[in-house]
């Protein structure tokens, strides 16, 4: 399992090797990221968006996890090329 920190809603990954006062500890177990403040981190599948809509997420934290926020974005037009615009504006 992974082990991470919200920061201005940024993940921030528990480091490997964790630093502490007086010495490095190298594959800290997940006691000792717990009280150095690190969570777990809940990877989820993307859900399933509408037509025209497509999925994206922000990282969230309850008292005991952090997880994906999932939402949905619109998709924007797509764009067209230079030579598209020309051909449509003069009707061919």
């Amino acid at each position: 399992m992974k082990y991470g920190k919200l920061t201005e809603g940024r993940l921030e990954f528990a480091p490997n090797p964790l630093r502490l006062e007086d010495r490095m500890v190298f594959n800290p177990p997940a006691d000792m990221l717990e009280v150095e403040g690190y969570k777990p981190i809940l990877f989820s599948e993307t859900p399933q968006a509408r037509e025209g809509y497509y999925m994206a997420y922000n990282w969230a934290e309850n008292a005991n996890e952090i997880y994906q926020d999932w939402y949905e974005v619109l998709m924007p037009e797509p764009e067209i090329s230079d030579g598209e615009y020309l051909l449509k504006a003069l009707g061919l």
